[in-house]
């Protein structure tokens, strides 16, 4: 918990001279953040109510998701070769923790960082940063052994590409693949890069490098731009979800997407 100096440092940086906040919280709707007061010299936060920036919203997406979902940005299950490895790591890691901590607390308490960044990273280095990041691109490394897998209805597809793609954390599947094995079927028209797919009476419309793609003749749009890999074209798990309604499964430890059709 910060003093009232401290948390007025911490949310609006060195004040002028004459300037006095006074918060008070308006909500906006229900679930919506306080909005905060207009700051001098500052531009109105709109990533803590409203997300003005594409940018902000994907990273809101990015780290919403926790490790074991479909999120890059979370280490994913990595393991140890052996209990000492993790005994130096978990030493180190608490170390580092405690010297940024306490730098951080040094810095909102005096206003200026004790040293420099060099300094800083300097005494980090001192205290093993490099050899954690050793010791987890190893790991990294191990657990990238194991390829990813597609199965549909539990049966694994074979794919001459990736069984399947994150997007700005989005999990993305080569389309013709799912729908075939499905026991759809799938057609490609190379002039206009268009897809069109058919299972179990619906029917989809995909152009290469666009978010709006057609379901039944009615117009639609996805988060995540339908892309081409290896001259096979893939579409967000989660379209796929909700246009044949089937259910997607993403295993997280054994890196396997299972699409089960319902």
């Amino acid at each position: 918990m910060y003093k009232r100096q401290g948390y007025r440092l911490f949310n609006f940086g060195i004040e002028e001279p004459s300037y006095e906040p006074v918060i008070e919280p308006k909500h906006a709707g229900s679930g919506s953040l306080q909005k905060l007061p207009e700051v001098p010299g500052y531009k109105a936060d709109t990533c803590i109510t409203g997300y003005e920036y594409q940018e902000q919203k994907t990273a809101v997406r990015l780290w919403s998701a926790s490790a074991g979902d479909n999120n890059p940005s979370v280490m994913p299950p990595v393991s140890f070769t052996r209990e000492e490895e993790y005994d130096e790591f978990s030493a180190i890691m608490k170390n580092l923790s405690l010297y940024t901590n306490e730098m951080f607390a040094m810095f909102v308490v005096s206003g200026s960082p004790p040293y420099s960044f060099d300094e800083y990273a300097e005494k980090a280095e001192k205290l093993g940063a490099g050899r954690a990041v050793e010791i987890m691109q190893a790991a990294y490394e191990r657990y990238n052994v194991f390829s990813d897998e597609l199965k549909v209805n539990g049966k694994t597809v074979e794919t001459d590409t990736k069984p399947c793609v994150f997007i700005e954390g989005e999990l993305l599947v080569p389309i013709r693949f799912v729908i075939e094995g499905l026991g759809g079927s799938v057609a490609w028209n190379g002039k206009n890069k268009i897809v069109t797919g058919i299972w179990n009476d619906t029917v989809i419309t995909l152009k290469l490098n666009s978010k709006d793609v057609i379901v039944d003749y009615e117009p639609r749009t996805v988060n995540t731009e339908i892309i081409a890999m290896n001259k096979r074209t893939y579409v967000p798990a989660l379209f796929i979800r909700e246009v044949f309604g089937v259910t997607v499964q993403w295993n997280q430890n054994t890196r396997i997407v299972n699409i089960i059709g319902n």
